[in-house]
């Protein structure tokens, strides 16, 4: 056993001796046959709803007003009961419908949604929920030949210069992070030829075995390196996408670059991960592994559940307890395949053709460019601000437009949000709008950010 593995093994014995366990159970129940699942997931269900009709009024007072029982017989049952989302689980947080007071501090963690939907907000999560997606994921990763101290890159959001704490804990996990943005220093992180160069030059000095990241962040890179006809001086063993829809264009990009399978991962900060490929999928057909221990995944269609077609993904979390998300509407698109089995094994249900968030750069007159994650950590801070969307249409313009709740609207937070944002797009003209309602997008998807700009302007200069 490598120090590294050890390391982070005996830190994890320390502080949540559970989660080794785990993530051992959870990877020898992957071959456990589909019945196995569902009368999990039914006795798992039975105890969530009759907890959250006795502790959690907002659900209580929903389900009341709907006419349906807390008490059930069959996972079908579940479709009776009233569709949710982020905007309604962010009022009844407000209202505390919530009632976070039965946990003690120690038992909760805050967690903020990253706003990629242009509606981000903050709920707690309490610590055994915590522990078993953490446990899950990581038995996860050992589908892409990750194990316990292995070094990883990972390409997300985070500090040009990282705290103290925040290299301690990189140390332990053996995870080198690179910053794609840091929201206190914009333009000092924004991505540029010298930034690309000095990633490349960090991943041929520290030969990661796993590099994770950003769709856009990582297609970035990989375009660099395959128009320089440049490699890598390793081979990693396994790339890991998330946080944006990835296309089959860029999984082709991403892998010549780096010679190496892509392996798509797709999920969100309520959920954790909903879905992975396997090793056979991750070169085959592209279809995602559902978690079924802590998740019941539907897609809906016209307010109907549907299978084999396309349908809005819709989640139940089945181990929260802190703030319960019951038929939570996640805003993605997928199909469910019952007809569809995977050869590696795992019986886990397969979802396809994730039609997720696509995000995108904003590109400065001098050429860097501008995760459009970036904007997301200055919005979700005001609570008055339901959802927004920035439409850069030029180099010189975007233009912003906001849906706010009057009531809550605070003049001086709102000209310092203007102020944070208009100081990262130097030489631009930003126009702000109140409005009542944003339009979707094709096929029915909002989209927080769209750049009209040509593909080839969203390239770091050669």
């Amino acid at each position: 056993m490598n120090f590294r593995r050890l390391l982070l093994k005996s830190a994890y014995r320390v502080r949540a001796p559970r989660i080794l366990e785990q993530i051992e159970f959870f990877k020898r129940n992957e071959s456990q046959p589909a019945e196995y699942f569902a009368e999990m997931q039914l006795r798992k269900l039975k105890s969530l709803l009759l907890y959250c009709h006795a502790n959690i009024p907002f659900y209580r007072e929903l389900w009341d007003k709907h006419s349906v029982s807390a008490e059930i017989e069959s996972l079908t049952d579940l479709e009776k009961f009233p569709l949710i989302n982020k905007e309604m689980v962010q009022t009844g947080i407000a209202q505390k419908k919530f009632d976070y007071e039965r946990f003690g501090k120690e038992k909760l963690l805050k967690q903020t949604t990253t706003g990629s939907s242009g509606t981000p907000f903050e709920f707690y999560e309490d610590r055994r929920c915590f522990d078993l997606r953490t446990s899950k994921a990581y038995a996860i990763n050992s589908w892409f030949h990750y194990e316990l101290g292995d070094k990883c890159a990972r390409f997300w959001r985070g500090e040009l210069e990282p705290s103290f704490f925040e290299k301690v804990k990189s140390y332990i996990k053996n995870v080198d992070p690179y910053c794609i943005y840091d929201p206190n220093a914009p333009l000092e992180s924004a991505l540029t030829q010298a930034r690309i160069e000095e990633f490349i030059a960090r991943l041929n000095k520290t030969k990661p075995k796993i590099i994770e990241g950003f769709v856009s962040a990582l297609d970035l890179i990989a375009t660099y390196l395959n128009a320089h006809g440049q490699k890598l001086k390793h081979k990693p063993k396994s790339i890991v996408t998330g946080a944006e829809f990835l296309s089959d264009i860029q999984r082709e990009n991403i892998s010549q670059a780096f010679g190496c399978p892509v392996y798509n991962r797709f999920g969100g900060t309520e959920t954790g991960i909903i879905a992975h490929e396997c090793t056979l999928q991750a070169t085959g057909d592209h279809m995602l592994h559902i978690d079924t221990e802590n998740l019941i995944i539907e897609t809906i269609k016209a307010g109907k559940s549907v299978r084999g077609e396309p349908g809005e993904i819709v989640a139940t979390l089945l181990n929260m307890r802190a703030t319960p998300l019951i038929r939570y509407q996640t805003g993605d698109i997928a199909t469910l395949d019952d007809s569809a089995k995977c050869y590696c094994g795992r019986t886990a249900p397969l979802m396809k053709d994730i039609e997720g968030r696509a995000n995108d750069f904003f590109v400065l007159k001098d050429g860097k460019l501008l995760s459009t994650h970036l904007w997301q950590n200055y919005f979700k801070k005001l609570p008055f601000i339901n959802r927004y969307q920035m439409i850069q249409s030029n180099l010189d313009r975007v233009d912003v437009s906001l849906i706010v709740d009057q009531e809550q609207f605070v003049e001086k937070d709102f000209e310092k949000l203007k102020k944070s944002v208009e100081a990262a797009l130097p030489g631009v003209d930003v126009t702000w709008s109140f409005v009542e309602e944003i339009p979707l997008g094709p096929g029915g998807k909002f989209h927080h950010c769209i750049s009209k700009l040509p593909a080839e302007q969203k390239r770091v200069n050669a």
